[in-house]
């Protein structure tokens, strides 16, 4: 009897550890965010901040964070020029090294001088501080599109996922398929009635794209999962890869509207970037050539497939319709700035 009552105990007491080590090991650990008050990185700060780590966000020195304050609840803030090295490295001076240094750094145009600056410069300073402080751990939110390097920032984002492979520390550097958000700007042009647009027959472009707060989620894991450590990973959301076409559709029926689509030859890129690039280069013209860049992410982005087949390669719970419907709840739901572009000229064309 004595013996079976010591027994229950013990189980109980291995229970109580299963469920509580993990939590204390989290506990203690400090996480610094570099580009905390990006798409991305703010669902890291939040998620971090749940998980129970200690969570330094840093950010720009002009950002404003009140219009996303309830990301950054529980988590220190840090001011930083991350294209300054110097205070880059003020930035690691607390009074023990961090464990993970997650960088989601990213340039926002994409095109040749911003691409440099941020996706390969500023994330060098940070993979250079990383190092030098002694931070146990660099996680990077890169993206699978670098497979295929044709544009500036992919090839950017190659030479600092380069830089951390020979600097010798413990990494995981992410390359997610697509957000949820960058498949979802023609959401909130069928709302405001545009016909949805596809190059060429809509059956190029095949993606399952991730969720934001599956992607932090899956981020954050590479902290304790040692199975992550030094891997480069490629990840995308749990449904089965579909073209353009086929969430166009998805988007009719649960919006209840009969389906209207506008077809535009793929050539069409290419008629404008060969202009843009011609012209940008008789006229020595920085802006001309940064436009032949654009022209060359629109066509890259309606044309290559974004795609993990892999059980692995798949994580997390929101799926595409999941994400739509809430999309449509939030009248059409928030983008990333390079699908705005098309969203913004096509609403300038329509007012006028």
């Amino acid at each position: 009897m004595a013996l079976h009552c010591c027994n229950r105990q013990l189980l109980v007491l291995l229970l109580l550890y299963c469920v509580i080590s993990p939590l204390l090991a989290t506990a203690t650990k400090r996480v610094a965010i570099f580009g905390a008050s990006g798409y991305i990185g703010r669902h890291v700060v939040k998620q971090s901040v749940l998980q129970g780590y200690e969570t330094y966000a840093v950010v720009r020195d002009n950002t404003n964070l009140d219009s996303c304050s309830e990301y950054f609840n529980g988590a220190n803030i840090i001011k930083c020029d991350v294209t300054n090295e110097k205070d880059v490295y003020n930035a690691f001076v607390v009074d023990k090294p961090y464990d993970a240094v997650i960088s989601c750094l990213a340039s926002r145009s994409g095109v040749k001088d911003d691409s440099f600056l941020i996706d390969y410069h500023a994330t060098s300073n940070c993979v250079k501080a990383a190092k030098i402080f002694d931070a146990k751990q660099f996680i990077l939110l890169s993206a699978i599109c670098v497979r295929k390097p044709l544009l500036q920032f992919q090839k950017a984002k190659l030479l600092v996922e380069k830089e951390i492979l020979e600097s010798k520390m413990s990494y995981s550097i992410v390359r997610p398929t697509a957000f949820m958000k960058s498949i979802s700007v023609q959401l909130k042009l069928v709302l405001q009635g545009f016909p949805y647009i596809l190059f060429g027959d809509g059956q190029l472009c095949k993606c399952n794209p991730i969720a934001e707060i599956d992607l932090a989620k899956f981020m954050l894991n590479c902290i304790n999962d040692k199975s992550k450590h030094n891997q480069i990973l490629e990840i995308g959301g749990p449904d089965v890869a579909i073209t353009k076409k086929q969430q166009a559709d998805l988007i009719f029926e649960l919006l209840n509207k009969k389906p209207k689509f506008i077809h535009i030859p793929v050539g069409l890129f290419d008629l404008l970037i060969n202009m843009f690039e011609w012209l940008g280069n008789t006229f020595d013209s920085k802006s001309l050539l940064d436009n032949a860049e654009l022209g060359r992410i629109g066509k890259y982005y309606a044309t290559e497939d974004m795609v993990t087949t892999l059980a692995q390669e798949k994580y997390g719970e929101v799926t595409m319709r999941d994400h739509y419907i809430k999309a449509i709840q939030n009248a059409g739901g928030e983008y990333d700035p390079y699908s705005m572009y098309l969203y913004d000229f096509l609403i300038d064309k329509k007012k006028s």
